[in-house]
């Protein structure tokens, strides 16, 4: 079957839900994707309040059907109120999209779940999530989003100090607001400990990497990502930048596109996909995919690179000029890069000097291996620029993070 082909698995689970009232049905079943036949179905008729012991019941059937060794047991799902369940699922949805008007739908449905039971971790963390991801994309001020996103985590830990989700959201914030690399590597040994096969927390440990300089390694996280949740567009988008950093752009190019299949409008990604295309020479489909971005930001400079490339300065800097009546100073690593594309050694000096200034030093994270920054590298301000920072090469080689301990999947025997 081309679907077993495509996710690369050998069985497939599928199945519908069908809701009247309190009552559901929930119709479940298995197919052997290399040979095309049902493995095994089942129909279950049942309540509202029984709808996590169907899940509970239909990941042992599974289990036993394929008479496989599984990682920590069949899983279990952590139950709360059906209604809080359902505007959960509803916001974990619309959340993954990564639209702005996705992740602001998703917050008041999280808020919701929470309001009918304050004590699912879950919600709490999926809502750090979309915290997190409200700030990357400018949608609301740093400081206010990551103060909300740590309230939430910690929320979550209230109810369960050993929940990994929890554990994964404070490592993403000592990484990105607290600067702290040694803390951030911390939470990540915690959170893989406890979960170890969990995608997200995968996904997340990867960025870690990333700044510490593993990016063989980060790049083997977000691909078993990408592998166990092939239907997540933030799985496909975060691996397709990690090949960009490491200069791989044509499978970078493979996975941005498959992020903008299952979401057509994910902020960023077409952005992504002008930097993969600009990498490889191909100056009309990258001048294409800048101009389909729905971030006007992440538009403008696109629109400044393709200019830097036909030599037309005033154009760059006219949309220089856009994002920063925007943005301000916030935007300072964004101007950086485009005057490190053009070669404005100086000038991309200058306006990374003021990204450490004025913000946290998480965006020099992905600076210290973004290929665009390739001109300034050789000039000793970069290596003077780095150790201010912290990201000196002795200080991120003493991390201790083994992140390959979480890739033990692989080595395991099938069946």
């Amino acid at each position: 079957m081309q679907i077993g082909e495509r996710l690369k698995v050998a069985h497939v689970l599928s199945g519908s839900v069908r809701r009247m009232g309190d009552q559901v049905r929930v119709t479940a079943q298995l197919v052997d994707a290399r040979a095309g036949y049902q493995v095994w179905s089942e129909t279950y008729d049942r309540t509202l309040e029984d709808i996590f012991a169907i899940q509970d019941q239909i990941a042992g059937e599974v289990t036993a059907q394929l008479s496989v060794r599984l990682l920590g047991g069949a899983p279990r799902v952590r139950e709360t109120e059906p209604e809080a369940y359902t505007r959960y699922l509803q916001a974990r949805h619309i959340g993954r999209q990564n639209t702005a008007e996705g992740l602001e739908q998703a917050v008041a449905l999280f808020r919701e779940a929470l309001a009918i039971d304050p004590a699912y971790p879950p919600a709490w963390t999926d809502l750090a999530t979309i915290y997190f991801n409200r700030v990357g994309f400018a949608l609301m001020p740093r400081e206010e989003g990551y103060r909300l996103a740590r309230e939430a985590a910690y929320r979550a830990l209230a109810v369960d100090p050993d929940f990994a989700p929890a554990h994964d959201r404070l490592g993403w914030l000592a990484l990105h607001e607290d600067d702290d690399l040694e803390a951030a590597a911390r939470h990540y040994r915690r959170a893989l400990a406890l979960a170890p096969y969990d995608d997200r927390i995968r996904g997340n440990a990867a960025v870690l990497a990333v700044a510490l300089g593993r990016l063989d390694e980060a790049i083997a996280l977000l691909e078993a990502s990408a592998v166990f949740d092939p239907v997540s567009p933030i799985s496909h988008a975060n691996l397709a930048n990690a090949y960009l950093l490491a200069g791989r752009y044509r499978a970078g190019e493979r996975s941005i596109r498959s992020a903008l299949a299952l979401s057509p409008q994910y902020a960023g990604a077409h952005y992504r996909l002008g930097r993969l295309l600009l990498a490889q020479g191909d100056v009309e489909g990258a001048r294409g995919a800048f101009e389909a971005e729905t971030l006007d930001a992440g538009r403008q400079l696109g629109r400044a690179l393709i200019a830097n490339v036909e030599g037309d300065l005033a154009a760059s800097d006219a949309a220089l000029a856009e994002i920063e009546a925007a943005f301000g100073d916030r935007a300072a690593g964004n101007y950086a890069q485009v005057y490190a594309h053009r070669g404005d050694l100086d000038a991309a000096f200058e306006w990374l000097a003021v990204e450490y200034r004025t913000s946290a030093v998480s965006g020099f994270l992905e600076h210290r291996w973004d290929p665009i920054f390739e001109p300034l590298r050789g000039d000793r301000r970069w290596s003077a620029l780095m150790q201010r920072i912290g990201f000196d090469d002795d200080r991120l080689a003493a991390i201790d993070f083994p992140a390959t301990e979480a890739l033990a999947w692989r080595d395991l025997p099938p069946g």
